[in-house]
């Protein structure tokens, strides 16, 4: 407990002087003696404090400086360490973009790939082969003029897809060259003749060969004379047979132009090895390379001098990357970081030793001025905590019960001050909080009420009342949809035309939500419109596409599939946009997939034309129509069910199961088992039809 001020004693009613006379002396001598030893005890924890003030003065200045050495050591093998992850996060981040960019070069010859696969399936008719076709030696233009009529929609592929410029090919140039001798690509450059016949070339036979994706080493290309790398893929006929390869390249001018994308003054160079750790190109001439081979697989960051190698593995090719970077910025900036920490802990130093300097000159006045200042300086702060601090406790306890429009009334410029302006911002972000929280709320009950409204109107549309026509027995047809969780626009519908014509269709829009149920609406309508006025199937799409593409604001598509039976005759008309190639099983045998020429899915642009093809059904005769919702069901692994499955899976259960419900119920049982649980992303929708005939 600290003894009382003497100002305590002298405003004291019961022990003032003044209140008896007869005592003046005494109470004068005892005054004196406090006085004397209250300043004798006074002098003697002054010379205490003195001489403790000067030891630790001593002691201060020599921990300085120790602290300062070893402080400096310190921040000298942090910031190496530092530097050392920079540099693996640099190389980290430089060879994720590299993996990006050769990736983005595998999806691209994988969608060539695709699509010429399915035009080498479906054939073709002799075409006359212009200039921009490149031929081998030897090769003539009559020699590969049925296979170019096949193929050579897929210039106009190549030269459409969103990341390829045919003006400027260095970052992706992708082309075709065919078993027989023929070169195409998307430019609009004139090939000719006597073209390089890269089929000799190394990245050629190994696509050959091993008949996958195939990355080869960079190297100087024969045609163009530039030091690129290829990734190519095989392409298969329809009987199995090799047709050629896609393949896709990348100069090394890209390369240098990705690295300037990162900072370039850091980068003395980026040098490639191959699988087998061979050197295949090294940037900017860098001469070097011996010594980035030796550390190669053995450490991820070497320091050599004013250099930094960085390691780092490509996963889509295989190769191994180092980054050279140049380490002497790095350098300079520890050096000076050490100094300045050193300059710190001196000036450190010499303010503590200042400030006990002013202490001691000032604990003399304080001492003298301390006994009298303490009760005003007390009640004083008493008086200027004490009352803020309740006042905030009152808030506190306010916005505890539930007030969030409380004002803080506390105005004050200290550490007080700003706890309450910080309880304040904290009660209107709690505010803000709370109602962001309701609107989130609202928003997803907003956004479940809306797919529930989808899939309403989705099912709403759709025909459902099975058998449908039970007094025609020409016939027997039935369809059955299973929506994706976030609702989708897949459709079927079927009806009469009149009494000797029977319309099915099938189709599936690509988006999600209220606007793709919308939009399916709108398509089966017109698709049911223009077959009641006696449009073939071809003309059905041609004028449905014209009148979704007008004004497609919101860049939708749809892929349909349009069948028009002849019930006297068997004869089934049908035209395919963009849908899957459906299966036809004769009586008595297998199914087989129904030979349908793929058009573009409607919605793109205006004035389209479109294949009609036809066959004739035999009494007996069985159709089943899907959408990619089947085909393209993916496992946990990714893996898809494929056509191919779902044609032998069909194969297996027509053998015992007749009924067109019970066929169709196995199929999505079996659909179900495969996705193992997985949620459904697209729309499931089937539609079978047999065909009795009169």
């Amino acid at each position: 407990m600290q003894p009382r001020p003497l100002c305590f004693y002298v405003c004291s009613g019961k022990r003032s002087w003044r209140c008896r006379a007869g005592m003046k002396s005494i109470k004068k001598q005892l005054f004196m003696a406090i006085l004397g030893v209250v300043f004798g005890f006074g002098l003697v924890i002054a010379a205490v404090m003195l001489s403790q003030l000067v030891i630790q003065k001593n002691r201060i200045q020599e921990q300085g400086q120790r602290e300062a050495g070893i402080l400096s050591k310190e921040t000298g093998g942090t910031l190496s360490r530092m530097n050392e992850q920079t540099a693996k996060d640099f190389s980290s981040s430089c060879t994720k973009y590299f993996n990006m960019r050769f990736a983005g070069i595998r999806r691209h010859v994988g969608a060539v790939r695709k699509n010429l696969s399915a035009l080498y399936r479906e054939g073709g008719y002799y075409g006359a082969v212009d200039e921009k076709t490149g031929l081998v030696k030897g090769v003539s233009a009559m020699d590969v003029s049925k296979e170019f009529g096949a193929v050579s929609p897929i210039r106009k592929f190549i030269k459409y897809l969103p990341e390829y410029n045919p003006k400027d090919t260095r970052r992706l140039d992708l082309y075709v060259v065919s078993e027989s001798g023929m070169c195409l690509d998307g430019t609009e450059t004139a090939l000719g003749n006597n073209y390089a016949d890269l089929r000799k070339e190394a990245w050629y036979k190994e696509t050959k060969k091993n008949g996958k994706t195939y990355w080869s080493g960079i190297f100087k290309g024969k045609v163009t004379g530039k030091i690129k790398v290829i990734c190519s893929m095989p392409v298969y006929g329809r009987g199995g047979e090799f047709k050629g390869c896609v393949a896709g390249d990348m100069t090394v001018d890209a390369f240098q132009e990705m690295i300037e994308e990162f900072h370039e003054e850091q980068i003395i160079s980026v040098i490639f090895f191959d699988k087998s750790g061979e050197l295949m190109y090294a940037t900017n001439d860098y001469q070097n390379t011996k010594q980035a081979k030796e550390y190669l697989g053995k450490k991820e960051v070497v320091s050599m001098g004013d250099e930094v190698y960085s390691y780092a593995s490509l996963e889509e090719t295989g190769w191994t990357i180092c980054l050279v970077l140049n380490q002497e910025t790095a350098r300079q900036t520890t050096q000076k970081l050490q100094a300045d920490v050193e300059g710190n802990a001196e000036e450190v130093t010499g303010i503590v030793q200042d400030s006990i300097q002013r202490i001691i000159t000032i604990f003399v006045i304080c001492m003298a001025a301390g006994a009298v200042l303490v009760v005003v300086v007390t009640n004083f702060l008493a008086a200027g905590f004490v009352r803020p601090i309740r006042q905030l406790m009152l808030q506190v306890k306010a916005v505890g019960a539930g007030d969030l429009d409380q004002v803080a009334a506390v105005r004050s410029d200290n550490e007080i001050g700003q706890l309450a302006g910080a309880f304040q911002r904290m009660t209107v972000e709690l505010k803000d909080y709370m109602g962001n929280l309701q609107n989130m709320a609202a928003n997803q009950e907003r956004m479940a009420a809306e797919l529930n409204v989808a899939k309403q109107i989705q099912m709403n549309m759709l025909p459902d009342k099975f058998p449908a026509f039970p007094d025609r027995h020409e016939f027997d047809i039935y369809a059955v949809v299973k929506p994706a969780a976030a609702g989708g626009g897949s459709f079927y519908d079927f009806f009469m035309v009149d009494k000797r014509y029977f319309c099915l269709a099938i189709g599936d829009v690509e988006g999600m939500g209220v606007p793709a149920t919308l939009f399916a609406v709108i398509t089966k309508t017109h698709i049911k419109n223009y077959a009641q006025l006696g449009y073939q199937p071809d003309r059905i799409l041609a004028e449905t596409n014209n009148q979704l593409s007008y004004r497609n604001e919101a860049g939708l598509t749809v892929s349909v599939f349009v069948g028009i039976v002849d019930l006297q005759t068997g004869d089934f008309q049908y035209s395919n946009a963009g849908q899957m190639a459906p299966l036809w099983k004769h009586s008595g045998k297998d199914f087989a997939f129904l030979e349908a020429k793929n058009c573009f899915a409607l919605a793109n642009m205006e004035n389209v034309p479109y294949w009609k093809q036809a066959v004739r059904l035999a009494q007996g005769d069985m159709l089943f129509l899907y959408t990619r919702g089947v085909a393209e069901m993916a496992d946990a692994k990714g893996n898809e069910y494929t056509q191919e499955y779902l044609y032998e899976y069909l194969n297996t259960i027509v053998k015992h199961k007749y009924r067109f419900q019970d066929i169709a119920d196995s199929v999505q049982g079996d659909l179900q088992r495969f996705s193992a649980g997985m949620e459904q992303k697209k729309d499931s929708t089937m539609l079978l039809f047999r065909y009795f005939g009169k």
